[in-house]
């Protein structure tokens, strides 16, 4: 499936990062979630809108707080995929864990 999205006005990208997905779930980089830390005088350079592209093998990811099971538990994301979070809570609950037998690899852009 293409999918094509364009974003601009609203939200300015800041970072980037490549995240591999193994056997043991992981999540977005702290930091780059929000780099400021969690004073609230520094929210507003927290992440507003994370897009993530699964780059290569499926994955299996959760955004409710509980870690996801290679072969039963999240929603299943294939290659080419493309996610977008704009909930922070989603953002930090967000977990991935490999599908299958090859480690899996997002492409992830933060916005505010």
């Amino acid at each position: 499936m293409n999918i094509n999205q364009t974003v601009s006005g609203f939200f300015t990208p800041y970072d980037y990062e490549r995240i591999t997905v193994s056997t043991s779930a992981v999540g977005f980089t702290a930091a780059k979630l929000n780099p400021m830390g969690d004073d609230l005088q520094r929210n507003l350079r927290k992440a507003r809108l994370i897009l993530v592209t699964v780059e290569t093998d499926t994955i299996r990811y959760t955004i409710h707080g509980v870690n996801p099971v290679a072969t039963s538990l999240g929603h299943l994301g294939r290659v080419g995929d493309v996610l977008s979070f704009a909930n922070w809570q989603a953002m930090k609950n967000f977990r991935a864990i490999r599908e299958g037998g090859a480690d899996g690899h997002l492409s992830v852009t933060y916005l505010r």
